[in-house]
């Protein structure tokens, strides 16, 4: 059998025995020539001359063909010696019995129109987020079939649509697939809407033109056709919108109350734990719709440990503006346990109601399965087909389910360390648990652990077909966020607040997204104020909403905003893991002395995370960097290792510029070289890179020079916290200096030997978003050097992923902050004046790595902001 080469979505590449050809996988530019010569031209020969031109076009013939040799000679030594063929001197192929691709595969199933097998191969874009180093031609070449074969799938996936109808659900899948494919192929969406709203089938029409809109708004910030307008606008006044019914469509909304449990008090969980569950399991069931778990256990006051009564249920039925409400009895006695739910309108009259009895906890779910079943029947019979979907919606293992409820009970205080180890424990005994693994990722991100919240959230991807709209779309979102898809998860995160309104979480991590990425697309993370002040008025306790808030009063200068948002949060939650920096903001708002002072006394016994963070909101929020000094000084004090002695003195130098005294900072930089020889050598190259004077030269050719002789392979692995970030980067980030260098002292020639240099290295796993990063920036620089400002904003502009923001805090490399400086600098170039003061503006919002840059970042924006109209 051949090797197996995957294009669509993340590249793969294996042997016929399914052992993955990591080397090949780790060189874009390399694994971009052999798609090419496999793709382009299938068991066809392509001139070297060609090959020349499109991957090495600004490098001279002798340098250039070196490279080639060096690539071919690679890909026969990673994949085979018969894989790449050659005709005479000047012409090579790859044999096809030796290889199979996705992509020719895909175009082999179109041209037989066979539809559905072309899907079947689609996994995602074509070279998706792949950057070739040094050669537009090439990356205009994946483009131009990356845009092909993406509407193929598109209009692929809309005929398939058409074919499923009247079917609604597969016809759904098909057409939400096609719109996110293709969003701006509005006279097919007009088409299959207007054969919808035919059928009767208004709420899906709506959804699909909401789902359209929301697209074209993110991704191509541009409004629908006048025509998708007119016809959402005519199937939203079709709809029924009474009182008690939700936003999202005319589904009844219910509030699902805190159950009354007596007897073992080894099941007390399910006071809580029956509002999830049972919440879970009713929504999307026949004509309702369950209201956030989060909102009922927050509202319901004393009777969320106690559980609700009929008067406590309907109470807190009108507080959420439900149309309907359950209440609940468990009672266990001798380890049977027997279960009553009544479904009840607000006006105190009984729907319907359902009891029954189970012989151990361990039947607990079908018993609530039954009960249910029973209620739905009665309310709505038209629900009894989606009722069976029922007991695949959480999990088969009670075990699990109460380490999964304990844990959201700990995730909801905002004590992320203890709901890790409870999630993680719900999928080890279930390790189909979809949404275990949903916030066991999120519990890890939160945790600066981005490598094993990417896993969990994959797994959670992998397991989201049996979850209901709302989950999936939840677990979607955040699989594009940590895979730095941040355009697509903001896009997600805003069509469910869309759909679902009155949800605490969409809104929630629509704003917290917006916090920590606004920054990194040039927008400022005030805008997330009001996705978040929408998720505290749902949820008045909400820890990460209160945080937030918090710091965005404090960037804002609210200070008696910051105060009473960052005291309630600490009230809610005194040991949540923002405790630290919520009091470090509060005292740097009262300017109280001793209050200062006694919050640098407690933070150097804070945890390391925490005490990070805390020094980062001081510096970045507080508006006060001489006590975020002081404060750091405080915590640098306390080290007993020489890494944090060179982290600390390395920041602390980072805030000396932003201070005006670039001479103390780097007096702290040569300081941390002492203690920590490869971060400081590589925060002075960056330093001595930057496009404004922090160094004289002679410093700067030293520093030069000692990059030239380093051999950073040879630097040993991390042990902690942020020293592990580098591992396996040292000589990528020794050759972007030396080309960044080489291009400040206008050697654009020499610079792109250390480029190419850089893109024949191998790229580590986790690692594929910053390498781009960093081969872009060398590229626009290089670019730059040349007076070729057009295309040197234009391979900057192509940056599709972000950056994991956690990174960003405990980096300078990944905190990308002289890739936005130079960014902001292209732009006033090219006239565009009013974006380039949008990413000056918010330098400094997201790392202290960026303070070196806030002075001359406001420098700019002042100067630029003078020369508006």
């Amino acid at each position: 059998m051949p090797i197996e080469l995957r294009t669509f979505g993340a590249a793969d590449l294996r042997t016929a025995e399914g052992r993955e050809l990591r080397a090949v996988l780790q060189q874009p530019k390399r694994l971009a020539l052999l798609v090419y010569l496999v793709t382009q031209a299938p068991g066809r020969p392509v001139r070297r001359d060609t090959l020349l031109a499109r991957f090495w076009p600004d490098l001279d013939q002798e340098h250039a063909r070196a490279a080639l040799r060096r690539a071919l000679y690679f890909l026969r030594q990673a994949c085979g010696a018969t894989l790449i063929v050659g005709r005479g001197d000047d012409e090579v192929a790859v044999d096809p019995a030796a290889l199979w691709c996705d992509a020719t595969a895909f175009d082999a199933a179109i041209d037989r129109n066979d539809l559905t097998a072309a899907l079947e191969l689609y996994r995602g874009h074509f070279l998706d987020g792949f950057y070739v180093q040094g050669a537009p031609e090439a990356e205009g070449w994946i483009d131009r079939e990356r845009s092909r074969r993406r509407y193929d799938a598109a209009l692929a996936a809309w005929h398939l649509a058409r074919q499923a109808l009247p079917d609604p659900a597969p016809a759904s899948r098909w057409a939400e697939r096609a719109i996110e494919l293709a969003p701006t192929d509005q006279d097919a969406l007009l088409a299959f809407l207007q054969e919808l709203e035919r059928q009767g089938e208004r709420h899906l029409a709506l959804r699909l033109a909401d789902l359209a809109t929301e697209i074209l708004a993110t991704e191509q910030e541009r409004p629908p056709e006048p025509a998708i307008t007119t016809i959402a606008a005519r199937l939203r006044s079709a709809l029924p919108t009474p009182a008690a019914v939700d936003p999202g469509g005319d589904r009844t909304l219910v509030a699902v109350c805190p159950f009354v449990v007596r007897g073992d008090p080894a099941i007390g969980y399910l006071t809580e734990g029956m509002v999830d569950l049972v919440s879970t399991k009713l929504d999307g069931t026949g004509a309702i719709r369950t209201a956030d778990p989060k909102t009922v256990l927050r509202t319901a006051g004393p009777s969320r440990t106690s559980g609700a009564d009929f008067d406590a249920g309907q109470t807190l039925a009108r507080a959420l503006g439900a149309g309907l409400f359950v209440v609940g009895t468990i009672l266990e006695s001798g380890g049977r346990i027997e279960a009553a739910l009544g479904l009840y309108q607000t006006d105190g009259r009984l729907r319907c109601r359902a009891e029954g009895r189970a012989e151990s906890e361990g039947a607990l779910f079908e018993l609530i399965d039954e009960l249910i079943l029973g209620l739905m029947a009665e309310f709505d019979r038209t629900a009894s087909g989606r009722l069976a979907r029922l007991a695949a919606l959480t999990t088969g293992s009670l075990p699990a389910l109460k380490a999964y409820l304990q844990g959201e009970h700990e995730f909801r205080r905002g004590r992320h360390l203890q709901a890790l180890d409870l999630f993680r424990r719900a999928t080890t005994l279930d390790p189909s648990f979809a949404l275990g693994y949903y916030r066991l990722a999120s519990s890890l991100a939160a945790t600066a652990l981005i490598g094993p919240a990417r896993q969990a959230s994959a797994d959670a991807h992998a397991h989201r077909s049996r979850l209901s709209d709302h989950d999936r779309w939840l677990i979607e979102a955040q699989h594009a966020w940590l895979g730095g898809r941040t355009g697509e998860a903001e896009r997600r995160y805003a069509a469910l607040t869309s759909g679902f309104p009155e949800q605490v979480e969409p809104w929630f991590l629509l704003g917290d997204l917006l916090v920590h990425t606004n920054p990194y697309r040039g927008r400022s993370i005030a805008a997330a104020r009001e996705p978040l002040e929408r998720a505290l008025a749902l949820e008045p306790g909400h820890i990460g909403a209160l945080t937030h808030l918090a710091r965005i009063a404090a960037l804002e200068h609210r200070h008696h905003d910051l105060v009473e948002l960052a005291e309630r949060a600490l009230a809610e939650s005194p040991g949540a893991d923002q405790a630290p920096a919520l009091e470090a903001l509060v005292a740097l708002a009262g300017g109280d002395e001793r209050a200062r002072q006694a919050v640098a006394d407690r933070l150097p016994r804070a945890q390391g995370l925490a005490m990070a963070r805390a020094f980062t909101d001081a510096a970045l929020y507080g508006g006060d960097l001489d006590w975020a000094r002081r404060l750091g000084e405080a915590s640098l004090a306390e080290a007993r290792s020489a890494e944090f002695l060179a982290l600390g003195n390395i920041i602390l130098g980072h805030v000396d510029v932003a201070l005006g005294a670039p001479a103390a900072g780097l007096e702290r930089l040569r300081l941390a070289r002492r203690h920590e020889p490869a971060w400081g050598l590589e925060a002075l190259g960056l330093w001595a890179a930057a496009p404004f004077d922090l160094m004289d030269d002679a410093e700067r050719t030293a520093i030069e020079s000692d990059l030239a002789a380093w051999d950073a392979d040879q630097v040993p692995a991390g042990v902690a916290m942020p020293f592990f970030f580098h591992d396996g980067l040292h000589g990528h980030f020794r050759l972007y200096l030396l080309g960044l260098l080489a291009a400040r002292r206008a050697d654009p020639g020499g610079a792109r030997i250390h480029a190419e240099g850089l893109s024949e290295r191998p790229v580590i796993p986790g690692s594929e978003i910053l390498v781009e990063q960093l081969v872009r920036t060398l590229d626009a620089a290089i670019l730059r050097a040349e007076d070729r400002w057009a295309e040197a904003l234009a391979v900057l502009e192509r940056l599709q992923h972000d950056v994991w923001f956690q990174f960003a805090v405990g980096s300078p490399f990944f905190a990308g902050a002289l890739t936005r400086f130079l960014r902001a600098d292209l732009l006033e170039t090219a006239g565009r004046t009013g974006e380039a003061i949008g990413w000056w503006e918010t330098m400094a919002q997201r790392s202290p790595y960026e303070l070196v840059f806030a002075i001359a970042a406001r420098d700019r924006a002042a100067a630029a902001r003078r020369r508006l109209p």
